[in-house]
């Protein structure tokens, strides 16, 4: 899964029908947080299957505290830049 790109894990993911720890951990080591959504440059939270971006109150609770977790890694890193 690793030699995957971001679309053909997209793509597999999109296809199966039950949950696949496998694309979920790979996901999760690439964007932190649980398939299919990851933060955008500007910290908003994109569901990448429906190829969209959510607001904070769309998002159940585990998306938006991995999502509020990554913005706060984000602004420290800016800061210390």
């Amino acid at each position: 899964m690793a030699d995957m790109s971001n679309n053909e894990l997209l793509k597999f993911g999109s296809e199966i029908t039950r949950h696949n720890e496998i694309i979920q951990k790979e996901w999760y080591k690439r964007y932190q947080m649980n398939f299919p959504y990851a933060l955008d440059y500007e910290g908003n939270i994109v569901h990448h299957i429906m190829n969209c971006i959510l607001q904070d109150d769309e998002c159940d609770k585990l998306i938006l505290k991995q999502a509020l977790n990554l913005r706060e890694e984000q602004s420290k890193n800016i800061v210390l830049s």
